[in-house]
């Protein structure tokens, strides 16, 4: 999910007049991207968070590679960390 949509899905429960997903109603909802505006959220929005400054000098590099007529596929790894936030929830039991 991005930014956009997560939030879309908090306020869409909140009109609903349902609970927050912190307390078992969303299971999971979690961002693929860091965003400055979830320091903002409540509950705060669990997301993968990465240094940027690595993913850009490959773009860089790849544009730079492709400029000179370079094939470049290469494939780089970024070091990310999952930030728990309020977002997660364990899931609901379905009775049978």
């Amino acid at each position: 999910m991005n930014r956009k949509t997560v939030e879309a899905a908090l306020r869409l429960l909140e009109n609903a007049g349902l609970p927050p997903p912190d307390r078992g109603q969303l299971t999971p909802a979690t961002c693929l991207a860091d965003d400055p505006a979830f320091e903002w959220c409540r509950p705060q929005i669990a997301h993968i968070a990465w240094s940027l400054p690595p993913v850009i000098r490959r773009v860089l590099r790849w544009v730079e590679n492709i400029r000179h007529g370079k094939p470049d596929l290469r494939q780089t790894l970024i070091a990310a960390h999952f930030v728990n936030g309020g977002t997660i929830t364990a899931p609901i039991e379905r009775r049978s």
